[in-house]
This record gives C-alpha cells, sequence and structure tokens, in this order.
C-alpha cells in the first residue's frame, strides 16, 4: 500500500483549526485517556480514497456556524471544529474514507458524557441480571443499586468497568479493524456499514463487561489485584476485538465488489466545488471554517452565568443561601448541603453530581434508585479521602419530580416547564432522608 503523505501545508491548515478551537474553548478541552488513543490511531485510521477533492462538509460547517451564533454549545463547537477539520483535508488533499467521521465522534467530551451519565440505568440492569444470573448457578448474591454483594464482599458496576475507556476502547479498536480492512482490499466501507459495525462493537462491550462482572464476582477479585485489570483486557480481546475481527473477516471475505464510499448520498449531497477554476472563490470557501470558529468561537472567552430568577426567592427555615458564578443556588447549614441548579435545555448537560462531586475530588459509590417518602430518588455515597457523604438527587420543575434522564429531557422539548436538579447531602445518611423529605414537602418554585 502506498504511503499517502499529507502537503505540509494541509498539515499547517489542519494543526490551524485544531489550534483556534483549543484558543477558544481551552476550558472544555478533554485531553484523557479518549483523546489519546484516538490521536494514537489517527494515522492509521484516517485514509484518502480518492484524489478528487470535495466540498461535502462544507454545508455541515455552515450549519454548525449559524446555530452557533444564535446557541451558545461546547459541544456544537466541537461538531463545528471536527467538521472544519474534516473538510479542509477533503478540499484539499482529496477524499476521505467514513471512518474519521466516526473516530472524531468516539473521542468526543459528548460520547464521555454519554458513557458516564446515561450509562448508569444500564450498569443498574447489568447488576441485576448478573444476580439472576449467578443466583440460578447457586451463588449466594444480592444486588444493591449497582453493588453485587457476594460474601459480605461489595462489588460495584462502576464506570471504569462500564463507561468510557470501555466504550472507547472498544470503539477505537473497532475502528482500527476497519481500517484494516480498508488497506489490505483497497476498500472503503460506507456511512451506514460503520454505523452498524460500532453498533455491533457496543453490543460486543456490553457482553464483555457482563462477563468480567461475572468473573470478578466468582474469583473473588478485588480492584486492587492485578488481575483486575488483566481480566478487563482479556474480555474486550475475547469477546470484542477477536469477534468482530471474524465478523468482519467474514462479511469481506462475501463480498464480491469493492464497497462504495457513500456518506454523499446518506449525510448530504454536496460538492460546491471541485478545483474550481475561480481562485478567489477556492479561498473564499477555504476561509469560510476559520471565520466560524473564530467569530463564534469569541463568546466562550466570556464567563455567563444563567439567570434563574425562580432561584433567587427559594428559601429553606435555617438554611443560608448564596448562589455562585454558574447560576447554582447553595443552601448550607451544619447539617445539610444542598444544590439546586438553573434548567438547561434539553440536548444540554445537566451539571450532573456524579460529574460535578468528581470534579471536587469525590468518588460515588453505591449509586442506587430508592423510595424516599414516596419519591424515587438517586443516592450514593461519596468517599474523598477520609470524608464520607450521603447524597441524593432527582429533577424538579415544580410540577414533576423525575430521576429519568430521556423522562424530563422529553418533557422540557415537549414545553412541560423547566427542570432543575436538586442535590442534597448529608454527613449522616438519616439526616438524607430528613432533609430530602422537608425539601420533597415545600413547594420550591
Amino acid at each position: 500500500m502506498k504511503t499517502q503523505k499529507i502537503p505540509y501545508l494541509i498539515l499547517g491548515l489542519v494543526a490551524a483549526v485544531c489550534g483556534i478551537y483549543a484558543y477558544f474553548n481551552y476550558e472544555n478541552l478533554s485531553l484523557g485517556f479518549s483523546f489519546m488513543l484516538g490521536a494514537m490511531f489517527a494515522p492509521y485510521i484516517f485514509r484518502k480514497v480518492s484524489e478528487q477533492t470535495t466540498h461535502r462538509y462544507l454545508p455541515l460547517v455552515i450549519l454548525c456556524g449559524l446555530v452557533l451564533i444564535f446557541r451558545r454549545s461546547s459541544s456544537l463547537y466541537y461538531a463545528l471544529a471536527c467538521f472544519s477539520l474534516l473538510y479542509v483535508l477533503e478540499s484539499k488533499w482529496g477524499k476521505l474514507n467514513q471512518l474519521p467521521f466516526f473516530l472524531l465522534a468516539a473521542i468526543s467530551a459528548f460520547v464521555g458524557h454519554i458513557a458516564y451519565v446515561w450509562s448508569f440505568p444500564i450498569r443498574l440492569k447489568m447488576s441485576s441480571i448478573a444476580t439472576q444470573a449467578l443466583t440460578f448457578i447457586g451463588y449466594p448474591v444480592e444486588a444493591e443499586g449497582n453493588l453485587i454483594i457476594f460474601n459480605g464482599q461489595k462489588f460495584s458496576v462502576d464506570p471504569a468497568c462500564m463507561g468510557l475507556h470501555m466504550l472507547v476502547t472498544s470503539l477505537v479498536l473497532g475502528l482500527l479493524i476497519l481500517a484494516y480492512f480498508e488497506r489490505k482490499k483497497g476498500r472503503a466501507f460506507s456511512f451506514i456499514q460503520v454505523g452498524l459495525a460500532m453498533l455491533t462493537v457496543l453490543i460486543f462491550a456490553l457482553f464483555a463487561n457482563f462477563t468480567r462482572l461475572l468473573a470478578l464476582i466468582i474469583f473473588h477479585i478485588l480492584p486492587e489485584n492485578p488481575m483486575h485489570d488483566i481480566i478487563g483486557l482479556a474480555s474486550i480481546l475475547v469477546y470484542v476485538i477477536l469477534p468482530f475481527y471474524g465478523l468482519i473477516y467474514w462479511l469481506n471475505k462475501r463480498s464480491k465488489t469493492p464497497l462504495p464510499d457513500n456518506l454523499s448520498s446518506v449525510l448530504l449531497k454536496a460538492n460546491i466545488v471541485n478545483r474550481t477554476s475561480n481562485t478567489q472563490m477556492y479561498f473564499i470557501l477555504t476561509l469560510i471554517p476559520y471565520i466560524f470558529l473564530i467569530f463564534t468561537g469569541i463568546q466562550f472567552t466570556k464567563k455567563i452565568t444563567p439567570q434563574d430568577v425562580a432561584l433567587q426567592t427559594v428559601q429553606l427555615v435555617g438554611f443560608q443561601n448564596s448562589i455562585d458564578n454558574n447560576g447554582v443556588l447553595k443552601l448550607k447549614n451544619e447539617e445539610a448541603i444542598i444544590y439546586i441548579k438553573p434548567p438547561v435545555k434539553a440536548f444540554q448537560g445537566s451539571h450532573d453530581p456524579r460529574i460535578c462531586w468528581r470534579g471536587s475530588g469525590y468518588e460515588f459509590t453505591q449509586i442506587k434508585s430508592t423510595f424516599i417518602y414516596n419519591q424515587e430518588v438517586y443516592t450514593a455515597i461519596l468517599q474523598k479521602e477520609d470524608t464520607q457523604l450521603y447524597s441524593a438527587w432527582w429533577f424538579d420543575n415544580g410540577q414533576k419530580r423525575t430521576i429519568d434522564e430521556w423522562d424530563w429531557r422529553w418533557s422540557t422539548l415537549s414545553g412541560n416547564g423547566d427542570f432543575r436538579l436538586v442535590n442534597i447531602a448529608t454527613a449522616e445518611e438519616q439526616k438524607l432522608s430528613e432533609v430530602v423529605r422537608e425539601v420533597l414537602e415545600k413547594q420550591l418554585w
């Protein structure tokens, strides 16, 4: 296979896109495990499939840029940067395969947020299924939220097992396998084919997590044991990489004709200019992503405090009130802290306590859904060195309370009121129930 070298000029243009994005959105940069993994394999996954240059990503650049003018969103700004990067490569170097699109999506902070927060219902269900399976074969186990208790030892289905690292690792390695077959056969998988392949990888990853959990419990392997990580790696290899490789190998062997590269027909059908002889127009089109990145990026240099008038009137007897720079209401006394966070749009992050408390150095354990005074809430224990807190949280719009992410987002999208996140933390478990009851009995807004 002939090595595909990118001219220094194009590399400079790509670096400019990345530099502008990093400069304006540095507070939201995610340079953790997922980014490093994606950056490591990007040179192999990014591949030119045609010398013909295209402008098919330009409409998406323009669309993201226009929306950002009216709506501030770091996730959308990341999408603008990604489409700009792909547009620069395709308009200057040549048409790319579909894998880069999925790689940039997989390593995004948005996917990380989904993996950490939205995977929680899956983790609860996995704990329940694992408990039923172990009970069926004769092991004395019981489930308590995301915990499985076996012989007095607690095993947690936490994000380290069922979250960002496992998810991103599986997706990136799946893309790496697809890139190998593309290069080996000189083919390009279509947008739909790659999408279905990634869905398959996710299913394999879920099964891998399930088998890993069973192995950890049966063999009584705790997190501090080196075998804990070894079994995790073995699970990815045996239940994700090998079966996915075998599946793609089998499908590729059955295919007698080259696989099409048809993002144009799936995502959009646009080829505005193709090496046009109009040099001035070509230059203007090249500037469009940079103009949008700079113009819409300026807004991220300004700190905006959400204005929620309803929170300014909330009062609880015995609690001192304060509102921080993020618009979050803090009610505090000697026994409890209550955070009430302003509403967000249906498509935005919700200041989830599982993320915010982690930023303060706390680790969540024993997360579960439970009923306190006939209201379903999430509860957890927060650990930080020698400090232990008991926490509960839910979403509230004044008429309805829920812990379901889909429920409050759909209700917000349907115009049924804005939901605020209510998060309570106490040093004593019994006190948590008392404060939760006090808050539930009061109409806050």
